[in-house]
């Protein structure tokens, strides 16, 4: 898939994007709120589906944030250096975004990071034991 910087290119796109995705949007400026994040940070988008990540993408650079989003694991793991919040969409595969999580806190751990890069699951997840898996 590759990276991409994903930008809005409508007022229509830029409604829509709200409106599907309220719930990441509202997690994302409650954690600016507390200070986990800054206003404006750099987000790590990691979904598989184009258009969806182009939904997801506009949704957030609505509240001015930069967002990269990435395909594969392989592209997130290298992408994750340096930004502010990683953002996991469904992933295809049984506990792909646990395999995910698990591997980006391995490769923090392995270049001695001292505060973690918070990591935001989208739960489209029906299986139980995989949602505790990603608290």
């Amino acid at each position: 898939m590759g990276s991409r910087t994903t930008r809005c290119s409508s007022p229509f796109i830029e409604r829509e994007a709200s409106v599907l995705f309220p719930g990441a949007r509202q997690a994302i400026e409650r954690m600016a709120a507390r200070g986990l994040i800054a206003g404006g940070a750099d987000i790590l988008l990691v979904e598989t589906d184009g258009p969806s990540a182009a939904l997801i993408g506009a949704a957030l650079t609505v509240q001015g944030h930069e967002v990269q989003a990435v395909g594969s694991q392989a592209e997130a793991l290298e992408a994750a250096v340096g930004v502010a919040l990683v953002l996991i969409d469904v992933l295809p595969g049984a506990n792909a975004a646990v395999e995910l999580c698990r591997a980006l806190r391995a490769a923090e751990a392995e270049r001695g990071v001292e505060r973690p890069v918070p990591i935001l699951a989208i739960a489209g997840a029906d299986d139980v034991d995989e949602r505790i898996a990603l608290l």
